[in-house]
């Protein structure tokens, strides 16, 4: 019997709730569910799969900032809930352009200017 559940509202934790060893997080924890997702991806293998387990920390960060701005949640939000006091580091550093953008942006302009 290990210590008891205390919630703590993170996303990845001990099996107790606790916060996780940053420097084994990426290693320990998420190397075997990287690799997981890519072989579900990509079972052929190749750039691709060497891509998704090659993935570190901070790609989840970016990945995270960057589906909540392409589902419409505003960078207010997101900033936020990266910590950050400045959406301009969101933007700059976090929030990359995807080609579902890209097709969002093109629809809404043809929207505007062709009805």
């Amino acid at each position: 019997m290990g210590k008891p559940w205390e919630e703590m509202g993170l996303v990845f934790c001990s099996p107790a709730g606790q916060p996780l060893d940053r420097r084994n997080l990426a290693n320990k924890h998420l190397k075997n569910l990287y690799k997981q997702v890519a072989e579900e991806l990509y079972s052929t293998g190749g750039k691709e799969f060497e891509r998704v387990c090659g993935c570190g920390l901070y790609s989840l960060r970016h990945s995270f900032a960057t589906r909540l701005v392409e589902q419409g949640i505003s960078i207010r939000t997101v900033s936020e809930a990266l910590g950050h006091k400045d959406v301009t580091t969101t933007i700059e550093t976090y929030v990359h352009s995807t080609p579902t953008m890209a097709k969002q942006a093109v629809a809404e302009i043809a929207k505007a200017m062709y009805g």
